[in-house]
């Protein structure tokens, strides 16, 4: 269960880390032109970008392995397995994200099922 644990914590660790950065880091470059002078272009964040419409997402993408660390290290074998089996679910529907969820997919999922097969196999 320990490395269950470990790996939850991991995948939670990266999901939250990556929901902040994707909000309020440079992740986009706005420009301007002005008239007759040089186009100016500065780092903006998606905040700024898109607003609040992607957010709701990322609050499931990044809860999803935040809840399957609290259901591994407070709740029953059983009930870890159902969250578990769950926030995999719910993060692998980020690969349909064009603006950068699927790193949910990519980066969280595997940390996800590899916590689950560890738990699985450790001894009761």
């Amino acid at each position: 269960m320990r490395t269950a644990r470990l790996l939850a914590a991991a995948a939670a660790t990266i999901g939250v880390f990556y929901a902040v950065y994707f909000f309020l880091g440079p992740t986009g470059m706005m420009c301007s032109i002005t008239d007759g002078g040089p186009q100016v272009c500065r780092p903006t964040t998606q905040l700024e970008m898109s607003g609040l419409a992607p957010l709701p997402f990322f609050i499931l993408w990044a809860g999803a392995p935040v809840a399957a660390l609290a259901a591994l290290t407070w709740g029953s074998r059983a009930t870890a397995t159902r969250v578990l089996v769950a926030a995999i679910l719910v993060d692998l529907t980020s690969i349909v994200s064009i603006g950068g969820g699927f790193y949910y997919a990519l980066f969280c999922v595997p940390l996800l099922m590899l916590a689950l097969v560890a738990m699985r196999r450790a001894p009761a």
